[in-house]
């Protein structure tokens, strides 16, 4: 059996990722990462959630999972801080960020078009985060 791994998931001070027990909430979530993270442990990697940039643990691997649409600034340097930290590319997931197809006003189009707002899922989760 080769060396097991040390995981962080890094989230946003004030997303809901986990209970106050530190158990991860799972019951109807979206994410495939709570799956991910309990088949990780099973096979004996440990795994933890660090909420916000305080903590400096010893980690081999960093997952970062900030609930947002642009990840702020001071999470992605605190990522990079890691050896390897998955989902460091995926810092700006707005809509005009990852996507060309944008029809301005004078582009002439005549077509049917479907209106996206560039916060993704109409910018629920930055609501969430700034009532908090």
């Amino acid at each position: 059996m080769g060396r097991m791994a040390r995981i962080a998931v890094i989230t946003h001070e004030f997303d809901r990722f986990q209970s106050r027990r530190g158990l991860l909430l799972r019951r109807d979530s979206p994410y495939m990462l709570f799956d991910l993270l309990e088949e990780l442990k099973r096979r004996g990697h440990s795994v933890r959630i660090l909420a916000g940039t305080a903590a400096r643990p010893e980690a081999d691997i960093a997952v970062l999972h900030v609930d947002a649409t642009v990840t702020p600034a001071e999470y992605v340097e605190y990522a990079r801080a890691f050896p390897f930290c998955l989902n460091i590319g995926a810092t700006d997931i707005s809509k005009r960020r990852v996507s060309g197809a944008v029809i301005g006003r004078g582009d002439g189009w005549q077509g049917p078009v479907i209106v996206k707002s560039s916060l993704n899922n109409l910018g629920t989760r930055e609501r969430s985060l700034n009532r908090r």
